[in-house]
């Protein structure tokens, strides 16, 4: 029976094998009111692994969404043995599952934004539409960008070739980025090495990362991540069972 406050976090589904070598585990935690943040049709799912929250060094994967001001809510928070396609499938098919047997809901999203994990984007692609749009987050694609700079690109290029991606990254739609990102590599084109680097990683392989691939950002995310880890583990690696207790006590967050 679950609570009758609609802020008390519960364990919506969990699953463990102990007949794997390292003995495998999930479940997916959340609340009533966080849940009804899922329920909206233009839904936009952001989701992430972050680790150093748990002593045993367990991954703890966030799900969650945006509002019109791009700012992030939580929807809920799970802790598996690993990250791979498998663990985030299990969180997205126990989110869709849940929310239909508690709200008479289908949950199918239109929108995912997340880095640049294959195993994010398969597991949302093994419960929910294919024809959804996945979105780079920025963050994710600028932090990485940043350091493979440093190291391919002549060091008087690398605060000008930063500042003209970070240019072509508010590009409003496809077609002016498309033509930002043209005069860019032929600018470059001094810089073979990165430039191609960029190219395959970041217009090939994930290309969604401008402004007007799609709307909202993770950034919402990953600040809470940072919230997470310095307000309520106090950068502390924390043993399961603790984590478990502070996510009962801050189920509002």
């Amino acid at each position: 029976t679950l609570s009758s406050d609609d802020n008390h976090a519960f364990i919506i589904d969990y699953m463990t094998d102990d007949d794997t070598e390292d003995g495998l585990f999930r479940f997916v935690a959340t609340s009533k009111n966080l849940l009804k943040l899922a329920i909206q049709n233009d839904l936009i799912i952001h989701a992430d692994a972050t680790y150093k929250l748990i002593w045993q060094g367990f991954p703890v994967l966030v799900i969650g969404t945006s509002d019109r001001d791009k700012v992030f809510h939580i929807i809920a928070i799970a802790v598996c043995s690993n990250e791979r396609t498998a663990d985030f499938e299990f969180l997205f098919r126990s989110l869709k599952i849940f929310i239909k047997k508690l709200f008479d809901f289908e949950l199918n999203p239109n929108v995912l934004v997340a880095d640049a994990s294959h195993s994010i984007k398969n597991g949302f692609q093994n419960v929910f539409d294919t024809n959804a749009v996945v979105r780079m987050c920025w963050a994710h694609m600028r932090r990485a960008v940043y350091k493979k700079a440093l190291v391919l690109v002549k060091k008087m290029n690398v605060n000008k070739i930063l500042t003209g991606i970070d240019a072509i990254q508010i590009s409003e739609n496809t077609n002016t980025f498309e033509k930002a990102y043209s005069l860019f590599l032929k600018k470059w084109e001094n810089e073979p090495t990165f430039l191609k680097y960029l190219h395959t990683e970041w217009y090939l392989k994930n290309v969604n990362w401008y402004e007007g691939a799609c709307p909202g950002t993770n950034n919402g995310l990953e600040s809470t991540n940072w919230v997470i880890k310095d307000e309520f583990t106090f950068r502390e690696r924390l043993p399961l069972s603790r984590f478990c207790d502070l996510l009962k006590k801050y189920d509002r967050i």
